[in-house]
């Protein structure tokens, strides 16, 4: 739960800075990213058995934030490298499964505020929405639910 706390403290400065923005500081990325490998390997002890499974956790937990920046290469970064990036290093950070929670709440509120800004607000496909505050909302909703 902890680690669920932290990385959303980190996703509320990042989703802020984004939504004002729509970009967000490098320095806050590393710093989430040195945050996130401090604390995967404070999860080893000195079971060599361990070292196999963070190692493996971590290569998991990666895939889903791989997969959106390949996404965003073949798109034209219609997803911004900088999601890409936090998604990844929420994955080593949190793990595959917990990461998948995460981006399942975030496109969900995603979905439904763009609808809401397509119907009400009237603003065209073609609008940029930034993410990081909705990857903050699937924070709290995974959190919330537990």
């Amino acid at each position: 739960m902890t680690e669920k706390i932290t990385a959303g403290i980190f996703l509320a400065f990042m989703g802020w800075e984004d939504s004002r923005g729509k970009t967000v500081s490098v320095r806050k990325i590393l710093l989430f990213f040195a945050g996130s490998l401090i604390c995967t390997a404070l999860k080893i002890k000195e079971v060599p058995g361990e070292l196999w499974d963070v190692s493996r956790d971590v290569m998991l937990g990666s895939l889903p934030g791989i997969s959106l920046l390949l996404f965003g290469k073949l798109s034209g970064w219609a997803v911004g490298s900088a999601d890409g990036i936090i998604v990844l290093v929420l994955g080593i950070y949190l793990g595959f499964w917990q990461v998948l929670s995460v981006l399942s709440g975030a496109f969900l509120t995603a979905v439904m505020a763009a609808g809401f800004l397509l119907a009400v607000k009237k603003k065209d496909r073609k609008y940029e929405i930034p993410f990081i505050p909705f990857l903050f909302a699937g924070m709290m909703f995974s959190i919330i639910t537990g």
